[in-house]
């Protein structure tokens, strides 16, 4: 798991430091790193969370990798149906 956190720190940097490079930042707005930032911190908090609800389901009430993925699957489902539908029904409004 250390191993894991050390490559994504080290890619986040590579990331960070090819975006800030003077080149990269010509003719875009100021706002852009801010936002992709914010952006960037937004997915990798997502996506931790995720991590954690399956470790949470495993260990707590001692589901299987299955078991715990089959949820995790179903709720990722969820979330996107849920997108889906509102985009439907206000569409109409917007």
């Amino acid at each position: 798991m250390a191993t894991f956190i050390t490559i994504a720190v080290i890619l986040l940097l590579a990331a960070l430091l090819y975006m800030l490079s003077p080149a990269n930042l010509k003719g875009h707005p100021k706002g852009l790193i801010a936002a992709a930032l914010s952006n960037m911190g937004e997915r990798f908090g997502y996506y931790i969370m995720n991590a954690v609800l399956l470790l949470f389901l495993c260990s707590k009430f001692g589901l299987s990798e299955e078991k715990s993925g089959v949820i995790y699957s179903f709720l990722f489902l969820l979330n996107h149906l849920l997108h889906i539908l509102i985009i439907l029904f206000l569409f109409p409004y917007l």
